[in-house]
């Protein structure tokens, strides 16, 4: 135990003012003996002893009143038996969720950040200059570590915005004890500032911190989590988001109508009426329309453009609507508008004139009009000479019979850096090839079915198959209407290939047999997709590319392959990588003289560099924890030749639903790390002033000064009434 004001402790030494009155001015009694004295005796003697113990415990109540005013004073601090820091600096680690949650307003108006900046605000006026800081956020939780003082990070914290994506506590926990053991002042503390919202804290992040806590338990580190929504409850006000923005088209061709969807979500437990969606092209408002959506539920609005030249656009809708999340009012789509899709049809065996004509059925014709798919038929060996060079949209492999190991290296490549194939099978194929690997050594894979039998035969007199059906989740299927329609009820089947699905991967049926057999399947390969057909391309096997069906379905199965090829879109905190390729100009020799330019949401353009990445020159960047429309382009110099891409980051929907995590969840993450919980900062403050200073205990002691008062006025009153007593009945006379 050390005391705060030392020199007030000698005031208890007023303890010998009581006692000395007791031994200087103690009462002395002469006995005289009366006629019937020997009938009280007895009485007199246990009155005697009473008053003695009275007088007794009336002067240790006496002398326990200034040691006690003097203590009190004094402010004793219990300290147990451990050396306490005192006012020695100390480091903080500060971990600030920054997710969209934090954005919510709470019943009185404020948004939670602002309530978390004012708790940190608490926190930093309690330390001291000396003291050092280290902020992470939850939206770049592998920024490069710095320490600040309590003054700048206090103009750090007031800038943090909450615009990131769910927070993923133990990955942040992490990031944070690897910062502390940066810290320059020995036993850091390590304080996550958050909401604690549903999806931080599922089983999967429990077990994390389970392990995590096994490999630090001898770091030293004190971890705290400051909840500053723990008084508040789900869903406090409305709240109306746009949840998601798809383009029902398979992919946006000039000249052509492209259909978009967004779904619009209601959180809340009042219907939402009037509420105006407009959607906008490039930042430029072209309609708006007022929907009503009813409590806990959905709404659909439907925006159809055409577009006139080929570019990259930003497609946005967003909806006008007070509410309590103004942030999720609006999300952004962005698609490339193509020209033409370039397909390439690989034919060794005449095969794919019904593909040809399937495809761009216009130029077929003679048609002045322009199709939307382009193909261009080539042999097997024009492939392996054209394709390290160039890059069709989509490869058919129409008339292959024999996929040599070159073949498949080079169409393996091209898969996995994002092209697509579908594989038609073809009489004489070599299956023990096809069923190899595709691709290099360290990214081959194979085909998404296994090659087996042959299974029946083209006679007239053969047995037919009949098609069960379609895999309705299949999104070009939504131009033909309603799923439950039979597309393929008069295709006669005489002959196909076994198509065995192979264990532990993950491949779509599209379409299959009613003997169970696949008949059109379909699988993503690295970040390529590839179509596999169990018949040929022509007429030989069955009378699909002879019905009327066969046109559309192949176009819209082309076009949503070449609007897959590349995602444009992406979830905050991923890596954005682009090829420099897709900003290169057709003329090689000017590309290598391009410089490549970078543009964050409100920022301005920046230079990036090239970086190899599996063989390719790409630009990466990984911090984009901010929403919106990421920009890229290249510029040659000393030319007008120039190009452009976007990339649009969102937030999971996830972020706009307002629901805090049980608090003996949180209390069980907690005590996975052994961590302390707190909803206000005056009770984490408090605490930590204990574990520096010790516990004052000046409070307790001020308890027992009133006591000892209170008693020393009844054991005085009771000694009146005793001396009172005894004067009445004679029993002593007083002398001096």
């Amino acid at each position: 135990m050390t005391l705060i004001n030392g020199l007030l402790a000698l005031g208890g030494l007023a303890f010998t003012i009581p006692l000395a009155i007791h031994l200087f001015y103690r009462s002395r009694f002469r006995t005289v003996d009366w006629g019937a004295m020997h009938l009280i005796e007895g009485m007199m003697r246990t009155n005697r002893r009473r008053i003695q113990w009275l007088n007794l415990l009336l002067l240790l109540v006496r002398c326990c009143v200034p040691i006690l005013l003097a203590f009190c004073l004094a402010r004793p601090l219990l300290t147990g038996f451990q050396a306490l820091p005192g006012d020695a600096a100390q480091s903080v680690v500060i971990a600030i969720d920054d997710s969209r949650s934090m954005g919510f307003a709470t019943s009185a108006g404020r948004v939670r950040m602002d309530d978390a900046h004012d708790a940190i605000d608490l926190v930093l006026d309690s330390l001291t200059r000396r003291d050092e800081i280290i902020l992470i956020r939850s939206s770049d939780p592998s920024s490069p570590i710095t320490r600040i003082g309590p003054a700048t990070a206090r103009s750090s914290i007031d800038a943090t915005k909450p615009h990131s994506g769910p927070v993923d506590l133990a990955g942040l926990i992490q990031s944070a004890s690897a910062a502390a053991k940066q810290a320059s002042q020995p036993n850091p503390r390590v304080m996550v500032v958050s909401d604690f919202q549903t999806n931080m804290i599922d089983d999967a992040s429990l077990t994390r911190l389970q392990s995590f806590a096994e490999s630090v338990s001898d770091q030293g580190t004190k971890f705290e989590f400051l909840n500053i929504a723990a008084d508040q409850s789900a869903d406090q006000q409305a709240n109306v988001s746009v949840e998601s923005i798809t383009m029902e088209s398979a992919a946006a061709v000039v000249e052509r109508q492209a259909v978009f969807l967004a779904r619009i979500r209601n959180h809340g437990d009042d219907p939402i009426e009037a509420a105006n969606v407009v959607w906008s092209v490039n930042g430029k408002r072209e309609s708006s329309k007022p929907i009503t959506v009813q409590p806990r539920s959905f709404a659909s609005v439907k925006f159809v453009r055409t577009f006139d030249t080929p570019s990259p656009v930003a497609i946005t809708a967003s909806i006008e609507f007070a509410d309590s999340l103004a942030a999720d009012n609006q999300r952004t789509l962005a698609v490339d508008v193509i020209e033409q899709v370039n397909v390439w049809l690989v034919d060794d065996a005449n095969k794919s004139r019904f593909l040809q004509v399937a495809l761009s059925p216009f130029a077929f014709s003679g048609s002045p009009l322009t199709d939307p798919v382009k193909t261009t038929r080539i042999s097997t060996a024009d492939l392996q000479t054209k394709l390290p060079v160039s890059d069709p949209d989509v490869i058919v492999l129409a008339g292959l019979t024999e996929p040599t190991s070159n073949l498949r290296q080079i169409i393996g490549d091209y898969v996995h850096n994002g092209g697509s194939v579908i594989l038609f099978d073809q009489a004489g194929l070599d299956q023990k090839r096809l069923n190899s690997s595709w691709g290099t050594a360290a990214d081959s894979f194979q085909m998404p079915a296994e090659l087996g039998e042959s299974i029946g035969s083209d006679s007239p007199d053969g047995d037919l198959f009949a098609i069960a059906g379609r895999n309705a989740d299949y999104s070009p299927w939504a131009l033909f209407g309603d799923t439950s329609r039979d597309l393929f009820s008069d295709v006669q089947v005489s002959s196909y290939r076994q198509l065995r699905l192979r264990s532990g991967e993950l491949t779509t049926t599209l379409v299959s047999l009613e003997s169970g057999d696949p008949l059109i399947v379909m699988s993503d390969r690295g970040l390529g997709r590839i179509v596999q057909f169990a018949i040929a391309a022509d007429a030989s096997g069955s009378t699909l590319p002879l019905r009327p069906v066969f046109v559309p379905m192949i176009q819209q199965m082309v076009l949503d392959l070449a609007g897959s090829n590349q995602s444009m879109n992406f979830n905050v905190g991923e890596t954005l990588v682009l090829a420099t390729s897709d900003l290169m100009p057709p003329d090689q020799e000017n590309a290598k003289q391009a410089a490549f330019y970078f543009t964050r949401p409100g920022q301005d353009d920046r230079l990036i560099s090239p970086q190899e990445l599996d063989g390719r020159s790409v630009l990466a960047v990984s911090n984009t924890s901010k929403p919106g429309v990421y920009r890229f382009r290249s510029v040659v110099k000393e030319s007008s030749i120039a190009k452009q891409s976007i990339r649009v980051m969102e937030v999971l929907p996830s972020e706009s639903i307002s629901r805090g995590v049980d608090p003996a969840r949180v209390q069980n993450a907690a005590d996975a790390i052994g961590a302390t919980v707190y909803g206000e900062p005056k009770s984490l403050i408090e605490d930590d002033q204990t574990g520096r200073y010790g516990r004052e205990i000046w409070r307790w002691i001020l308890s027992a000064l009133l006591f000892a008062m209170i008693a020393e006025l009844w054991i005085s009153q009771r000694l009146g009434q005793h001396s009172s007593g005894q004067r009445s009945t004679g029993q002593q006379v007083e002398t001096a």
